[in-house]
C-alpha cells in the first residue's frame, strides 16, 4: 500500500510537470505513479508501454496501442480531459485484462 506522503509528493510533482500532453508525457507520468505506488517502476515491474492492442471486431479491427500493459495486473489507456472513456475501454479486447483495465484522462486540460 502506498504512503500518503508519497501519494502527495506524486500529486505535487505532477501539477509541476504534467501538462497534459499524454503523447509525450505518458509514460514519465506512469513510471512515477508506479514509484508512488512502491513499485522501483513502470518498466522494472514488467510492464510494457505502447503495447500493441488488436480492437474488436465491432470497431473495424486492427491494431491500437495502449499506453501500459502490466500482465496480468492492469491495462492502461491515457486520453486527454474530455474525451470519451467509455468509447475507449470498448474497444479494448484483451479479455484477460478486461476485469484491471484502467483508462485515465489528464489532470489538466491540454
Amino acid at each position: 500500500m502506498p504512503s500518503r506522503d508519497k501519494l502527495v509528493e506524486f500529486a505535487a510533482w505532477c501539477q509541476k510537470h504534467i501538462a497534459g500532453d499524454e503523447k509525450g508525457q505518458a509514460q514519465i507520468f506512469l513510471d512515477r505513479l508506479f514509484q508512488a505506488f512502491g513499485q522501483a517502476g513502470c518498466l522494472d515491474v514488467g510492464g510494457a508501454t505502447e503495447f500493441r492492442v488488436r480492437k474488436a471486431d465491432e470497431d473495424g479491427g486492427g491494431t491500437a496501442f495502449a499506453d501500459l500493459v502490466w500482465k496480468p495486473v492492469v491495462l492502461i489507456e491515457m486520453k486527454k480531459r474530455g474525451e470519451s472513456l467509455q468509447k475507449h475501454y470498448r474497444s479494448l479486447s484483451i479479455t484477460s485484462l478486461r476485469d484491471n483495465l484502467a483508462l485515465l484522462d489528464s489532470c489538466h486540460d491540454a
